[in-house]
């Protein structure tokens, strides 16, 4: 089996769009997934690892969205205020901090897809 859109909002409704553009734009997401997450490593976990990371992607992409920035990874939420909207991130790590998480631990699906990896039996290659 593979992710699909539909597969995919059957697993995440809170991304269900009417809009075909959008509709694209998430199999896209679950496209570049799919170059992340290995079928020999991941197994029969191959289309939930490919499903959650590419809610994450989606996730950090909307949140930079939100926050009128493109292409900018963020913390997580530091405050947010109802009356004219406002939400604070807080900086996310960087440098050697950064590196064991790569940001997921700032969506629930990046910690699900985080949880998920560290399931799996991977052995090193051998040179």
């Amino acid at each position: 089996m593979s992710v699909t859109y539909a597969t995919f909002i059957a697993l995440f409704p809170e991304f269900t769009t009417a809009d075909s553009g959008e509709q694209a734009r998430i199999t896209e997401y679950i496209s570049n997934a799919s170059l992340e997450v290995s079928p020999t490593s991941w197994g029969i976990k191959t289309d939930m690892g490919i499903s959650y990371l590419a809610a994450h992607m989606l996730s950090m992409a909307d949140r930079s969205k939100l926050a009128g920035v493109t292409n900018a990874a963020s913390g997580a939420i530091q405050s947010a205020k109802v009356g004219k909207l406002e939400v604070r991130f807080a900086a996310p790590l960087t440098g050697a901090k950064a590196f064991p998480l790569f940001g997921l631990s700032s969506t629930n699906y990046g910690m699900e897809y985080s949880r998920l990896r560290s399931t799996l039996s991977i052995t090193p290659l051998q040179i």
